[in-house]
């Protein structure tokens, strides 16, 4: 399986808002299923950095199989 990763920085958003448009834009791609990104309930209440991943298949794209983890750095004091 083949990986990838994307670093998301959080300069003034709260992390609720974040995930509801990063969602949204997904939902808004038709060419192929890509899950929802899920965080823990807690987002960055304890730590600066939160970590997640997705397991994409795709149709028409190679790899077909992809695991995308999402690497998100809190940077608000």
């Amino acid at each position: 399986m083949k990986f990838g990763a994307m670093i998301g920085y959080v300069q003034n958003m709260e992390f609720d808002t974040i995930t509801n448009e990063v969602n949204q834009y997904i939902k808004q791609i038709k060419e192929h299923k890509i899950p929802s990104i899920k965080f823990p309930e807690n987002g960055f209440s304890q730590e600066k950095t939160v970590i997640t991943t997705q397991q994409l298949e795709r149709t028409g794209v190679l790899p077909s199989k992809f695991n995308l983890r999402h690497v998100w750095v809190d940077l608000r004091n």
